[in-house]
């Protein structure tokens, strides 16, 4: 995606990924307690989606992205990255 970097999360991207979290009324909290890709323009985090891996491969869950800056093109990122 033009753009957008799609990536990891690391432990210094928690300040940013609570922050997209809050926007969207979900517990901050999870930030500390989950794993996340994320995805990023111009440098700064706009949508996390938390992951896990199993037996079977990667289970990616519901993306949280910044309402202002465009929902469903940072959504598909996350999945096609």
């Amino acid at each position: 995606m033009d753009g957008i970097t799609v990536r990891w999360g690391r432990s210094e991207d928690i300040g940013a990924i609570a922050r997209v979290l809050a926007l969207n009324s979900v517990s901050a909290r999870d930030a500390f307690e989950e794993r996340f890709v994320v995805a990023e323009e111009r440098g700064e985090i706009r949508a996390v989606a938390r992951y896990r891996t199993t037996g079977e491969g990667l289970l990616l869950y519901e993306p949280v992205v910044d309402p202002w800056a465009g929902e469903r093109r940072l959504a598909v990122a996350l999945y096609a990255g």
